[in-house]
């Protein structure tokens, strides 16, 4: 039972750091997989990317760009979803719902000729108002998820 009490030390480690250190200690331990992410993997890779992208340019910034590994809108309203952002989901996927065909046209040029159209504008804005104030809770609520799947974690 000796790997068990080094899970465990390992465990309670990671239970001692602060909340800004934990998130920084998984993200670093994930960086190393590259690309090979579990669906526990995918909020803390993803969403500090998509967070602040959201938080520098809102929406129209998301959806400006091209997420790294091909991850879909839908997927990071998924990733929001599984650390207790239900809110932020919701959001994107009401901002996704602008777009013609109920979702963002995955060709970026298509996307951004669509964006440069004005008449997004209100739309995007109001929602961009809520979600600015969701996301001042983002760091707390990934810590949250990460000492809740801590013993996945700490075998990372």
């Amino acid at each position: 039972a000796d790997w068990r009490s080094d899970v465990e030390s390992e465990i309670s480690g990671l239970a001692g750091l602060s909340d800004d250190e934990l998130i920084k200690e998984i993200q670093q331990r994930l960086t190393l997989k590259q690309t090979d992410f579990s669906e526990m993997d995918k909020p803390v890779v993803y969403l500090f990317a998509a967070t602040g992208i959201i938080e520098n340019g809102g929406l129209r910034y998301f959806y400006e760009n091209d997420f790294p590994d091909g991850v879909s809108h839908a997927e990071i309203a998924g990733c929001y979803r599984n650390i207790d952002m239900e809110k932020v989901a919701e959001l994107i996927e009401k901002s996704a719902a602008c777009f013609p065909a109920g979702h963002p046209q995955p060709e970026l040029d298509a996307r951004n000729e669509f964006l440069n159209d004005a008449s997004l504008n209100d739309a995007f804005d109001s929602i961009d108002a809520d979600l600015f104030s969701e996301t001042k809770r983002f760091e707390k609520k990934m810590a949250a998820y990460i000492r809740d799947n801590l013993e996945y974690f700490s075998r990372q």
